[in-house]
């Protein structure tokens, strides 16, 4: 008589637990976790549900300090310290899962099946939070709950740090033989404070139509041909020796793979297309460079891989549904108080932003 032999409960747990770090591991792609290209990243604990935010001792501004010439014996200023306790920030949760049938479950010649059915409810929980860090998170009725990173910086990046690329191309004979670049060499590095960025920024945000311009071979670099992108690594002052040490292209999309056949759309979701609009110029038509400011104006917190709740939820037919949670989330000011403006607003110091690109070249 023939028998089908199926494995223990213990068994079937244990081939749908998910593994530590997979989500750093996606298949498929030329890019996954996004949002680890463009913020740091904090593990939490698992329980954890919110993090403090800007929770820390600073020296208070009314601290004694001497404002003219001293001499020997001469009090020279007492520092006072204050200690500021910043809110709670929750850390918000996400729900996915998978069925299986009974077969399913039968161990010889069906574990490959389930990792990968494991691994795309992974994948899922990865896109999701790169679309809740780049475009924001809303509730089940469409409120705003947290701002995406784009929003953020266009609302507190200083007015005065917003540049229309349209405005210089005159001054610097851009639309003849002048050279693009100084937009950001000259322009753009004009405006900054010193107080993250010196010699430079961190990185730059922008999609690859933007990237493409940059791409363009100067008119000035002699017998060797090279980019305006290279141009700025290539300044005899010492600026452009490393105004920009990173690139973030801002993908159009991102998604899961869905079968040729499937009904309706594919699991895409637009990403470019969902920016903030621009002030002057093409919608898209922008760039963004960041200083390098070790998580103040922003970072994320992250469980370091899904929990999968134990029991599962039990349907007809013997079908079995394995129900999986995370908590991941980000947030703004959370490290320090040097980005508050005095009256509850931040200010991203040294972050600009250059709209109208198109019309440098």
């Amino acid at each position: 008589m023939t028998t089908t032999s199926f494995g223990t409960e213990e068994d079937f747990t244990e081939m749908v637990e998910p593994e530590e770090d997979l989500m750093l591991t996606r298949e498929g792609f030329d890019r996954q976790s996004l949002r680890r290209e463009i913020m740091p990243t904090q593990t939490i604990d698992r329980g954890t549900r919110q993090v403090e935010e800007g929770d820390g001792y600073y020296v208070s501004a009314k601290s004694d300090m001497p404002t003219g010439s001293t001499a020997v014996g001469e009090v020279m200023g007492n520092v006072d310290i204050e200690r500021y306790v910043g809110n709670e920030l929750e850390v918000p949760r996400m729900t996915h899962s998978m069925g299986l049938d009974a077969e399913d479950l039968e161990i010889d010649g069906q574990a490959d099946k389930i990792g990968r059915s494991r691994d795309a409810v992974m994948e899922m929980f990865d896109i999701q939070a790169d679309l809740q860090t780049l475009l924001g998170i809303t509730d089940e009725e469409g409120n705003l709950v947290r701002r995406g990173v784009f929003d953020w910086l266009d609302d507190n990046i200083p007015a005065d740090n917003v540049i229309n690329a349209a405005d210089f191309t005159t001054d610097f004979g851009l639309s003849n033989d002048g050279q693009p670049s100084n937009i950001v060499q000259q322009t753009a590095y004009g405006k900054l404070e010193g107080i993250y960025a010196n010699d430079g920024w961190d990185q730059v945000f922008m999609p690859h139509n933007v990237r493409s311009l940059w791409n363009t071979i100067d008119d000035n670099s002699g017998v060797s041909l090279q980019s305006q992108w290279l141009d700025m690594n290539a300044d005899a002052a010492g600026v452009g020796s490393s105004v920009v040490n990173d690139m973030f292209l801002i993908p159009n999309k991102t998604g899961l793979r869905t079968a040729p056949d499937a009904s309706g759309d594919p699991l895409r979701f637009d990403i470019k297309g969902a920016l903030p609009t621009a002030s002057n110029g093409a919608d898209d038509d922008v760039m963004y460079l960041i200083p390098e400011h070790d998580g103040d104006f922003y970072q994320s917190f992250e469980q370091s891989e899904p929990t999968l709740i134990q029991d599962p939820i039990r349907k007809n037919g013997g079908r079995q549904e394995y129900e999986y949670y995370w908590r991941a989330g980000h947030g703004f000011g959370l490290g320090t108080h040097r980005i508050d403006d005095g009256s509850g607003g931040q200010i991203a110091y040294d972050a600009i932003k250059i709209e109208n690109v198109s019309q440098l070249f």
